[in-house]
């Protein structure tokens, strides 16, 4: 389960650009598996209606409303996760002129800004930063400093957050920050990028575009895998995937979700950790179930002949 970090912010803001660049992205490149990032560009405005018109008033004056708001436009526009991130920390790089920012920062990203500059010129643009002030002004305790970051919801400990976003993070979700600490501290980190890189650069073709996706190790039809990986990957392995899409986009997707609940809430003893696994409905020992399953898979069936075999094997 991925810890939801969000980030209150202001586009005009030294400690928001800061944290974005120092921190925010960093430990999402890192941490991405566990992670999720939700934007809100906002800040200490405030929002003015006159005669059915709205207008905002930022803290930096006008021009940070309407970075705000091409911060707000790329957030919405841009699904990839890493991507977006990328895009809204280039932009608050140098804000001073938001919309050659904006132009500069989708370009050098391969994001198409019209999507981006037609939300700006439209009420989706105002109704997004409206839609942020909401939040930010509903958050308990109300903001003092921005940024202010909110991880699972929970502002926690600001200070400890603000400087080390990725141990908070880690801690969340129960997971020993220290070894991943000790590894990017020593060779190992730089032998593990090492090794990424010598599989990257084996790749052919090359590599010409970030992501570079391969399904079976085969890069395929690029453009089709980033539009729709699912579709690809049920090709890959001969699967109609219309019959899953037409579950997904029916009742029966929602009945499977609901059964899958109603399992889940039944377990007892109760969940508190993701995944949970069960063997002939037992929880029995999950830390040694999740360090390896396979022995303890071998366990629970020693008593037949074949299976005994197998694990006996495997031992070898």
């Amino acid at each position: 389960m991925k810890v939801v970090v969000t980030v209150f912010y202001e586009a005009l803001c030294p400690d928001s650009k800061y944290f974005l660049t120092k921190q925010l992205l960093p430990t999402f490149k890192v941490a991405e598996a566990f992670m999720e990032v939700q934007l809100a560009p906002y800040g200490k405005a405030r929002k003015k209606e006159l005669n059915g018109k709205i207008t905002f008033d930022c803290q930096h004056g006008p021009t940070e409303c309407q970075a705000n708001i091409y911060h707000a436009c790329a957030t919405k526009i841009i699904e990839d996760p890493l991507l977006r991130l990328q895009v809204v920390t280039c932009m608050i790089g140098d804000n001073r002129v938001p919309q050659d920012a904006m132009h500069k920062c989708a370009k050098q990203h391969n994001i198409d800004y019209t999507l981006i500059q037609k939300c700006f010129g439209s009420n989706q643009g105002l109704d997004l930063l409206k839609m942020n002030g909401e939040a930010t002004h509903a958050l308990r305790p109300p903001v003092t400093f921005i940024p202010t970051i909110t991880i699972d919801g929970s502002q926690g400990r600001q200070a400890s957050i603000l400087k080390d976003l990725f141990s908070e993070c880690a801690k969340q979700n129960n997971i020993d920050y220290t070894l991943i600490q000790k590894c990017f501290g020593s060779n190992q980190g730089l032998d593990l990028l090492k090794m990424n890189g010598e599989a990257t650069h084996a790749l052919r073709p090359p590599v010409t575009f970030i992501p570079t996706i391969t399904i079976d190790g085969s890069q395929g039809r690029q453009a089709s895998i980033l539009k729709d990986l699912f579709s690809e990957c049920a090709k890959q392995h001969n699967i109609d995937y219309t019959l899953i899409q037409k579950c997904f986009g029916s009742n029966q997707g929602l009945d499977l979700l609901k059964m899958n609940g109603e399992a889940t809430h039944a377990l007892r003893p109760p969940v508190t950790f993701i995944p949970t696994i069960t063997i002939d409905g037992s929880q029995g020992r999950q830390a040694s179930i999740l360090k390896d399953l396979f022995s303890e898979v071998c366990k629970a069936v020693s008593d037949l002949e074949e299976a005994k075999n197998i694990c006996e094997l495997q031992k070898l």
